[in-house]
């Protein structure tokens, strides 16, 4: 049987944008200081930071925590979330490696460093306007050796667009 762990505790920053409480991290923090909540001090950042227990946290902040649905009847809403604000709330979910590790591949690949985990090779590729035959043509001229691959793409250097497309067009060259 698989069980799943809720994070127990919660900044004022990975608060924002959840229902049942304000919009911005410095009006959470009001929140909680004029209704008490349970806090522990934050270590690792600048000044005093302090993150918050989830019994602490309003009822319908808690549901959307652990994902439940405020009833039986489905919510329809029209709140847009930024990708910022997706992102944010997905990374809070995170372990702090986790959340590094993450950061890392976006510090250096950019989002399409996150692409090959977000979707299949072939569904990015489709998205680049790759076709499944161009596919065919890179595979069959990777198997080649070096010095071919070189004889047959300098025929078509200076040519615009003008690359074997087809399969057999790689095979008639070799």
């Amino acid at each position: 049987m698989m069980s799943f762990e809720i994070k127990e505790w919660f900044n004022a920053k990975e608060l924002e944008g959840m229902p049942g409480v304000p919009k911005l991290a410095t009006n959470i923090t009001r929140k909680a200081v004029a209704e008490d909540w349970v806090k522990r001090q934050r270590h690792g950042g600048k000044g005093v930071a302090y993150e918050y227990h989830i019994n602490s946290l309003p009822e319908e902040t808690r549901r959307a925590i652990k994902g439940a649905s405020l009833s039986d009847k489905p919510v329809h809403t029209s709140i847009v979330h930024t990708v910022d604000e997706r992102l944010i709330y997905a990374m809070s979910f995170l372990t702090p490696d986790e959340q590094a590790a993450a950061v890392e591949i976006i510090r250096i690949a950019g989002i399409k460093g996150l692409m090959p985990t977000i979707v299949s090779k072939d569904k990015a590729l489709e998205a680049l306007g790759i076709t499944v035959e161009q596919q065919k043509t890179l595979q069959t001229l990777q198997a080649l050796p070096p010095e071919k691959v070189r004889e047959i793409l300098s025929q078509y250097e200076g040519k615009e667009h003008n690359f074997p497309v087809r399969e057999n067009d790689v095979k008639k060259a070799v």
